[in-house]
């Protein structure tokens, strides 16, 4: 017999019952739940309809749910009018959703814990030293919990029962996640076929605001070409794009031993994700976050980095090899910022891509700096994203006064655990974050997001002055009438 996954049906019913009670409890839902954290298939299609309906500002019943399956040809598949009717019977009232919620993540964490595929990534003082003493304590305590468990509590965690570690780490606002694939052996992969990548590893990055992070390490294999790198770039990150069979570039072929065929990569990213569907207004994207260290003769005391400049602008905007445009890296329109501190070292940043460029000249240049590269350097950029992704979504949220008070306080915890002015005391680290936060405009849209709060708080505080001043008055006249009921009252009795 199969052993059944982690689960709570009952949970994610009233979940989903909450949400159809109360528009501000589907709100609430939106926000800290996504559809891969229901575990039933019903549960999900369910939910994917509601977000559908309300993101539209179509009423969510019953009826305008069921007609949104019926369309999708999902109805029967979720058990019919009949399952959506007991869904809805099942719940009095939204006054225990956070319990229902926690409950649901918290199954959704044991479910990754369980699975043989992915492991929890603990990050050790030790073992994270360097990761450790980058970054500010409170980035720290927020991007990589773990590192406050020591010695013995550390101990003890890792040999807590999964359960008893989901319930630890549902607690807190983020949590890693390593995912292997299975050993495959391509045969037919030949020098003909394109260029040849491996997947060493996969990384799943959660936060408990519904936004995942699942980031491919990936290595160009058997060749010393750049026009292979910029060809790989190019062509991965359109694996998952309505535009993947451009004809002007479908004679780029890339191929991995690590899966039976590319498209297995979108295969994962749904496994993961539970749908690459999403109806909100935060797309699903690819970035691409780059290192390739070039050999000196390219790039030395006699050849300066201008001769290599226009190959490293197609680099940085994934650009195939043959791009022929010629690529302005002080146009307003790539949005391109370029670090140099180091002589022998470029980074490039745009809204979508960080990469960097560096010469063998130089010995840390292929010995260090790949290893801060992607461990602070990578940890800074998925927390710059986040960041951008986080505003992005609160400040589309801002359409109703009904929900001020829920983004509010989803904003001040955001603002706690999650944004800082500075996240370390290394200062190509601070320049490195500084960029990126210029690059995303993270700073316009916290302060956009903080002024819309106080003056939407200010019409609040008005309109509520005024319910308490009309109830005042309501007060007073009844207490007027009574006192006139008195009046003639006495009046009568002295008659």
């Amino acid at each position: 017999m199969a052993r059944k996954e982690p689960q709570n049906l009952d949970a994610e019913m009233s979940v989903l019952g909450c949400g159809f009670l109360e528009k501000t409890a589907l709100d609430k839902i939106m926000d800290e739940i996504t559809d891969d954290m229901f575990y039933s298939e019903a549960n999900r299609l369910i939910y994917k309809a509601m977000k559908e309906l309300h993101i539209n500002n179509i009423p969510v019943d019953a009826g305008t749910v069921c007609n949104e399956l019926d369309k999708s040809k999902n109805l029967a598949k979720v058990g019919g009018v009949e399952y959506v009717t007991n869904i809805i019977d099942s719940i009095p009232s939204t006054a225990n959703l956070n319990y229902y919620i926690t409950i649901v993540y918290e199954k959704y964490i044991l479910r990754l814990l369980k699975d043989k595929k992915i492991n929890l990534r603990i990050f050790e003082k030790e073992k994270d030293l360097e990761i450790y003493n980058y970054f500010s304590p409170n980035i720290r305590e927020n991007l990589f919990p773990t590192f406050e468990l020591r010695d013995e509590n550390l101990k003890s965690f890792k040999q807590m029962k999964n359960e008893g570690k989901a319930k630890i780490l549902a607690k807190h606002p983020c949590v890693c996640f390593e995912y292997f694939l299975n050993d495959v052996v391509q045969e037919n992969v030949g020098e003909d076929s394109g260029v040849l990548f491996n997947i060493p590893k996969i990384d799943i990055i959660c936060f408990n605001t519904g936004i995942c992070f699942i980031s491919f390490k990936t290595t160009v294999e058997q060749s010393e070409k750049f026009a292979d790198i910029l060809n790989f770039n190019y062509k991965f990150k359109e694996i998952n794009s309505e535009f993947t069979g451009l004809k002007q570039y479908e004679n780029i072929n890339i191929q991995t031993n690590s899966l039976k065929s590319i498209s297995e990569i979108s295969n994962i990213i749904k496994e993961i994700t539970g749908s690459l569907k999403n109806t909100s207004d935060i797309e699903n994207k690819f970035y691409t976050f780059g290192y390739t260290c070039i050999p000196s003769e390219y790039w030395n005391d006699r050849n300066e980095f201008e001769s290599f400049e226009n190959e490293f602008l197609k680099y940085v905007n994934t650009c195939p090899s043959s791009y022929l445009t010629d690529l302005n890296k002080r146009s307003d329109e790539q949005n391109l910022s370029v670090i140099s501190k180091l002589r022998y070292v470029r980074t490039g940043i745009t809204k979508s891509n960080c990469n960097l460029l560096c010469s063998t000249v130089d010995m840390y240049n292929y010995t260090k700096l790949p290893y801060e590269y992607e461990t602070v350097m990578y940890f800074t950029y998925i927390l710059r994203l986040y960041q951008k992704i986080f505003l992005k979504q609160v400040n589309t949220e801002f359409k109703s006064y009904n929900k001020i008070m829920g983004i509010r306080k989803r904003f001040i915890e955001f603002t706690k655990t999650m944004w800082a002015k500075d996240i370390t005391t290394d200062d190509t680290g601070s320049l490195y974050y500084k960029i990126l936060g210029s690059t995303f405009e993270l700073e316009e849209q916290f302060e956009q997001i903080r002024k819309k709060y106080e003056i939407i708080y200010k019409d609040l505080d008005i309109e509520k002055n005024n319910r308490n001043y009309s109830i005042m008055v309501m007060l007073l006249i009844v207490s007027l009438i009574l006192n006139t009921f008195t009046i003639i009252a006495y009046m009568f009795m002295g008659q």
